[in-house]
């Protein structure tokens, strides 16, 4: 018998051997009741009615430091020169 997986539920054992349970989305997380135990159909649902309430872009996640090559990149795309050429 197989089981089924379920879109961003991740589960590892901590040092004492007991399985722990995360929702992960786009590096953060929330912790949640084992499968199969009361309450957790309600948390996986919420959580995944709050993802798709509240999504933000990966441009959110990515901050390039100040000077880089990426940094100049991002500038120069966003400014007026370049949308004037665009």
């Amino acid at each position: 018998m197989t089981g089924v997986r379920l879109k961003y539920l991740h589960c590892f054992r901590d040092r004492h051997g007991r399985a722990r349970y995360y929702f992960r989305y786009r590096g953060q997380q929330w912790t949640i009741p084992a499968p199969g135990t009361q309450g957790f159909a309600s948390a996986y649902d919420g959580l995944l009615a709050h993802i798709k309430a509240n999504p933000f872009s990966k441009r959110d996640n990515v901050q390039f430091m100040p000077g880089s090559l990426a940094w100049a990149i991002e500038r120069f795309l966003a400014s007026p020169l370049y949308n004037e050429r665009a």
